[in-house]
């Protein structure tokens, strides 16, 4: 059973740790490859806000008490699938676009989270409880990118030197 003063509180604190690593990166240095694989800060920033704003999505659903129109894929590569589409809608986009539609879609997730209660972040749902895939696509997503852009900027850091 997640508590919801848990998952908020674990929301915030990854989302000031992921938010201060990538403003700590250089302007000249987001659109950068090489991050994770081919993607750069910039990919990362409107990959997770892509997965954040669907976590609301989810959220959402469950607290209106319906999962009517919540579309999601199927078989082993859905995910992939889905960030690789999602990664070229955003290719060409200016970073300041990405950026705004990044801290939007945390709001959205933080509201969302305001919004609910336990029953509705421990509903059943695609065979876990929504909470499960809230926490996947924000705070624990958040986190995973953190570690990884964190570890990019040192490995920068130690080359240049």
């Amino acid at each position: 059973m997640v508590s919801k003063d848990d998952a908020t509180r674990k929301l915030e604190l990854h989302w000031a740790a992921l938010r201060s690593v990538i403003e700590s990166v250089p302007d000249e240095e987001i659109a950068q490859p090489g991050v994770v694989e081919e993607w750069s800060v910039k990919d990362i920033v409107g990959h997770i806000a892509f997965w954040a704003d669907r976590g609301a999505t989810t959220l959402r659903a469950s607290n209106a008490g319906s999962f009517e129109g919540l579309v999601w894929g199927e078989g082993e590569t859905w995910v992939d699938d889905w960030n690789e589409r999602e990664s070229r809608a955003r290719k060409n986009r200016p970073y300041t676009d990405i950026r705004g539609e990044w801290l939007k879609a945390h709001e959205a997730a933080r509201q969302a989270l305001a919004a609910a209660t336990e029953d509705t972040l421990n509903s059943p749902f695609r065979g876990r409880t929504v909470a499960d895939f809230y926490i996947g696509d924000t705070y624990t997503h958040y986190k995973e990118h953190t570690e990884q852009i964190k570890a990019w900027l040192h490995e920068m850091e130690t080359t240049e030197k």
